[in-house]
């Protein structure tokens, strides 16, 4: 049994104990203007064009002017740190998970357009198959910009440069001296950085948790938990076969979940 077997068997006993989803009505944005998701935010789950608020464990997620409602979908775990979202339909809660800063994402008929700056929605675009969030395909002018899409986090900046993705830390830029990952990234694609730290932090680093490599393991943290004598030990588990270690098995999976 391979690490993905395991992890999707670990997220289906998982989601045995969670609500499930609720049907209802969407409405069609077709038609309307991708939203630019930027980094300022009012809550610690806000993006911009949504607002957020925790209720029971679940994360709830409004356009402007929405509000709760009974009639509502869940999306059990592919929210923050694991959570289940709830929205008013399936094409909000799709459109928060897919916005990015510094990409134009929009959702028509279940899948994910992505635009940088400069560009524009056009018959002539590529598409790649279940690689989005959620598995949604995506469509886009050019396959970098799919994989600077799929590769942005936060703390990092990227670029497509000949068909190689470099990662740099804030204030680096580009130099001969330089380490290369065949195939590391996302679509397989080869990752370069100024040195394999820089690179391993880079593949270990999901949102919403802290991580820090020790003797070529990741510890992964959620909100306010730290280094304990009391953990799991995942082996090999994580990004690059490296071995995970957290304080609890529930912020392993959702670690996992939210990296690979």
């Amino acid at each position: 049994m391979n690490k993905r077997q395991v992890l999707t068997g670990i997220l289906t006993i998982s989601s045995i104990f969670a609500l499930g989803c609720e049907a209802t009505q969407t409405t069609s944005t077709a038609n309307a203007e991708p939203t630019k998701a930027v980094s300022a935010s009012a809550g610690p789950y806000d993006k911009a064009g949504f607002t957020t608020e925790v209720k029971d464990g679940r994360l709830w997620v409004f356009k402007p002017g929405q509000t709760h409602s009974e009639k509502h979908i869940s999306l059990i775990g592919v929210g923050p740190m694991g959570m289940t979202i709830r929205a008013l339909d399936k094409e909000t809660a799709q459109e928060y998970i897919a916005a990015k800063p510094g990409f134009h994402t929009s959702v028509e008929d279940g899948r994910l357009w992505v635009l940088k700056d400069g560009e524009e929605k056009s018959e002539k675009r590529i598409s790649f198959i279940g690689a989005g969030p959620m598995n949604m395909t995506i469509l886009a002018q050019s396959k970098d910009t799919v994989v600077e899409y799929l590769a942005s986090k936060p703390g990092y900046e990227v670029e497509m440069i000949d068909g190689r993705l470099w990662v740099f830390k804030p204030g680096e830029s580009h130099s001969e001296k330089h380490i290369t990952l065949i195939g590391a990234g996302p679509m397989n694609t080869s990752i370069k950085a100024l040195d394999k730290q820089t690179a391993m932090e880079y593949l270990a680093a999901a949102p919403g948790f802290e991580t820090k490599i020790e003797d070529g393991r990741i510890w992964v943290f959620a909100p306010g938990q730290e280094h304990s004598e009391k953990h799991i030990t995942l082996i090999g588990a994580g990004p690059m076969n490296m071995t995970v270690k957290a304080l609890d098995r529930a912020t392993a999976t959702a670690y996992l979940a939210a990296v690979n």
